[in-house]
């Protein structure tokens, strides 16, 4: 079965960190773009990220670069977003995916 790819919003955080680290074996889904503020896009994840979790994070992960909020591009997206930003946010692109 083909894993789904997912889009994490707010993947840098402690919330996105653990969202990440829940999908890291799931049987549908895996991780494939990564979101974080602006002062982080471009970076890769493995450097930006001060990982915080019980588990390691995995090269495939490490590897990705952080892309801006409104920029991903997955069918499925999981919001790590602190809810001021998410209320702005999350609106604006599910109203770019719907239209794509």
């Amino acid at each position: 079965m083909t894993k789904l790819p997912v889009a994490i919003l707010g993947a840098t955080g402690p919330v996105g960190q653990k969202v990440i680290s829940m999908l890291e074996n799931h049987p549908r889904f895996y991780v494939a773009e990564v979101a974080a503020s602006e002062g982080r896009v471009g970076k890769r994840y493995g450097e930006a990220v001060a990982w915080k979790n019980e588990y390691p994070l995995s090269a495939q992960v490490a590897g990705l670069t952080l892309r801006p909020l409104l920029e991903v591009e997955s069918p499925f997206v999981i919001s790590a977003l602190p809810a001021e930003v998410a209320r702005e946010v999350e609106p604006a692109l599910a109203a770019r995916l719907m239209r794509t």
